[in-house]
C-alpha cells in the first residue's frame, strides 16, 4: 500500500512539476465572435471570420484567453480604434466611415475589403489578450510584424494575395530614413507604412526560416508557446525586450538567415535601432502591383526629425522641391523629374497612364536618386527599382539585383556571371529572377567565387546581392562573349497564358504572337482549379467542372483546413 502511495505521489509531483515548466496556452481557448455593431456588415463579417479563425489557429495556436470579442464602430474620425483588451472588444472607426459611405464610391466593394483588413490584422493583436491585457514583445515592431505575418497568411489562403515581394522590397529602404521609433513616437505618414513593410518583411523570413519546413510552418506557435510560459509564470502581460530576447534566444538557436545567425540578424535589424537621426530627410521607392509587381507609381517624401521629451516624431514637410532620377542598369536616364510635396509631405509621379514611359521600361534593374535643399541644406537618398517581366508573382520566385558596396546597381551586364542552384527565369539588365522548389529553403548564389545563402521560404522574395569591389574589378575584365553567354530569358516559359475570358492554346503560349489577345501578360484571374505553374512545363488552363466534382473538392477543402 504505501509503495502505491509513493507512486501515486510521485506521479502527482512530475506531473505538478511539468506544469511549472511548460503551461502550454489551452488548447480549448477560443476568440468567439460576439455583437457587431449596426453600422457594420455583420453577415459579411462572421462569414470572413469562419475562413479567418481556422487559419489563426493553425498558424498561431489557440489564443492566449477564452473569451468573446465584440466590434463597435464609430463614424467620429476622433474616435480611438483598434483592439480594448480591457473591454474584450474592437472598434472599427475609419472603415466604419468608409462602409456608411459606400454607396458614394466608385468602388463599393473596398468597404467590405477595409473591414476584412482590420479583421485580419486586429484580430491578430486580440489572440495576445491575456488577463484582460494585451501580452506585449518590450517593444512596438515584433508585436506589429508577428501580427502582419498572420495577415499575410489569410491574405494567401483567403484571398490569394501576397504581398511578400513588395514587403522585402521596401524593406531595403535607407533605416536612418525609416528606422523604428520608440513607444509614443510618431510616423510621417508614407513612413509609417514602410516601416510596417519593414516588419513584416522581417518577420516573415525569421517565420519561415526557423519553422520546421515550408510544408510546415510551426514556429509561430512554438514561439507562442514560451511566450504563453512566461507570462503565465510571471502572471504579468507585460515583458521586456531583455525577456524577449531570452526567450528567442534557445528558439533560434543552429537557425540561419542568409548565411547568418538568425538572432543576431534579427535583434540587429533596424526594427530594434534606437539612434535615428535628428533633422530633414527624404526618401523615395518604387510602388507595384502586388500581383504581377508592374509599377505603378514613384513615390517620395520629406519630413523633419525631432526629439520630444522621450520620443520622436518625424514632421511633414510641405512645400519641398525634390528633384528626382531613374536610371536603367547601364546608367541611361530614363526619368527626371521635380516634384513637390504636399501638406502630409507626400508626393508621387503616376506611371500608369503614361504608356511612353511604361513602354520604354524593359524588364530590368534601375536605380532612383533623389535630392532637395532644405533650411539651406542638401539631402539625398537613394534606392534600387526593378521592372520583372510581365508574369504574375508566384510564391516560389525571388527577385534580385546586384549591388555594389555602396548600395549602387552594378552594371547590369555583369548579372549574367551569376549562377544558382535553381533555375533562372530571367537573367539580363541587372536584373535576375529564380523559380525556387517549393520543398527548398536555401538558395545559393554565386559571381565569381563569391557565396551566399539566400534564404527562401514559401513567401516571395525580393533580394539584393552586395559585390565587394574586389569581384567588381574581375568582372570587368571579362569579354562580351563571355558576359552574353550567360544571358537568360525563359519568360515565356513561365507565361500563365490566361487573357481575359480566352484560353490560350498550346501554340499560342509559346508563341504569344499568335494569340489574338495579348498572352505575354498573365491575368490574376482565379480558377477554381488553377494550380502553381512549375517551370513552365503543366499546361494550366480552365476546365469545366462537374457538379459532383465541386462537391467533392468542397469537402476535401474542409477538410484540409
Amino acid at each position: 500500500m504505501k509503495k502505491i502511495y509513493f507512486v501515486l505521489l510521485s506521479i502527482v509531483f512530475f506531473l505538478s512539476l511539468s506544469c511549472l515548466v511548460s503551461a502550454n496556452v489551452p488548447e480549448n481557448n477560443r476568440m468567439k465572435f460576439g455583437e457587431i455593431s449596426s453600422i457594420l456588415p455583420e453577415t459579411d463579417m462572421r462569414e470572413y471570420y469562419a475562413e479567418m479563425e481556422p487559419i489563426m489557429l493553425k498558424y498561431f495556436g489557440p489564443p492566449f484567453s477564452d473569451f468573446t470579442l465584440n466590434v463597435e464602430a464609430s463614424l467620429d474620425p476622433q474616435h480611438d480604434f483598434g483592439i480594448f483588451p480591457e473591454n474584450h472588444n474592437a472598434v472599427m472607426v475609419s472603415q466604419a466611415i468608409i462602409y456608411a459611405n459606400r454607396n458614394n464610391s466608385s468602388d463599393p466593394g473596398n468597404a467590405i475589403r477595409n473591414i476584412q483588413g482590420f479583421m485580419k490584422h486586429e484580430f491578430s493583436h486580440a489572440m495576445y489578450v491575456y488577463d484582460y491585457k494585451s501580452a506585449d514583445f518590450g517593444a512596438k515592431w515584433p508585436g506589429e510584424g508577428w501580427a502582419k505575418v498572420l495577415e499575410e497568411l489569410m491574405d494567401n489562403e483567403i484571398d490569394n494575395i501576397s504581398h511578400s515581394a513588395r514587403f522585402s522590397y521596401e524593406s531595403y529602404l535607407d533605416k536612418e530614413t525609416v528606422a523604428g521609433e520608440e513607444a509614443g513616437g510618431q510616423k510621417q505618414s508614407t513612413n509609417h507604412g514602410l516601416i510596417y513593410s519593414m516588419t513584416a518583411s522581417t518577420h516573415l523570413l525569421l517565420f519561415s526560416a526557423a519553422s520546421s519546413s515550408n510544408e510546415n510552418l510551426d514556429f509561430y506557435k512554438k514561439m507562442n508557446n514560451a511566450k504563453y510560459d512566461l507570462i503565465k509564470s510571471k502572471n504579468d502581460a507585460h515583458i521586456t525586450l531583455d525577456e524577449y530576447k531570452n526567450l528567442m534566444k534557445p528558439l533560434l538557436a543552429g537557425i540561419k538567415i542568409d548565411g547568418v545567425d538568425a538572432y543576431q540578424w534579427y535583434f540587429n535589424s533596424p526594427l530594434f535601432y534606437k539612434n535615428e537621426n535628428m533633422g530633414s530627410h527624404i526618401g523615395v521607392y518604387l510602388s507595384s502591383e502586388d500581383s504581377n509587381l508592374e509599377p505603378k507609381w514613384i513615390q517620395v517624401f520629406a519630413f523633419n526629425r525631432v526629439q520630444e521629451g522621450n520620443s520622436k516624431k518625424e514632421q511633414p514637410l510641405e512645400g519641398i522641391n525634390i528633384d528626382l532620377k531613374l536610371t536603367d542598369s547601364q546608367g541611361n536616364l530614363v526619368l527626371e523629374k521635380n516634384l513637390i510635396t504636399d501638406k502630409d509631405g507626400n508626393s508621387m509621379f503616376e506611371l500608369r497612364d503614361k504608356p511612353e514611359i511604361m513602354n520604354s521600361l524593359e524588364a530590368g534593374a534601375y536605380f532612383l536618386n533623389v535630392e532637395a535643399t532644405i533650411n539651406n541644406e542638401v539631402v539625398k537618398n537613394k534606392i534600387f527599382a526593378f521592372v520583372p517581366p510581365k508574369i504574375e508573382v508566384k510564391k516560389e520566385y525571388i527577385y534580385g539585383v546586384l549591388l555594389d558596396e555602396n548600395n549602387n546597381i552594378l552594371d547590369g551586364k555583369y548579372v549574367s556571371l551569376l549562377t544558382a542552384d535553381s533555375d533562372f527565369i530571367y537573367k539580363k539588365n541587372g536584373f535576375f529572377m529564380i523559380n525556387v522548389p517549393d520543398d527548398k529553403r536555401v538558395v545559393n548564389l554565386e559571381f565569381l567565387g563569391l557565396k551566399q545563402e539566400v534564404t527562401k521560404g514559401p513567401f516571395a522574395r525580393v533580394y539584393a546581392f552586395k559585390i565587394p569591389n574586389s569581384y567588381i574589378e574581375s568582372a570587368k575584365s571579362k569579354s562580351d562573349e563571355e558576359l552574353n553567354k550567360g544571358i537568360i530569358d525563359n519568360t515565356k516559359n513561365f507565361i500563365g497564358g490566361y487573357c481575359g475570358d480566352h484560353t490560350c492554346d498550346e501554340n499560342e503560349r509559346k508563341n504569344p504572337e499568335n494569340c489574338p489577345r495579348d498572352c505575354s501578360v498573365t491575368t490574376t484571374q482565379n480558377y477554381e482549379n488553377r494550380q502553381p505553374l512549375s517551370g513552365g512545363e503543366d499546361i494550366n488552363r480552365p476546365e469545366k467542372i462537374s457538379f459532383f466534382t465541386r462537391i467533392k473538392n468542397w469537402f476535401l477543402n474542409l477538410f484540409r483546413r
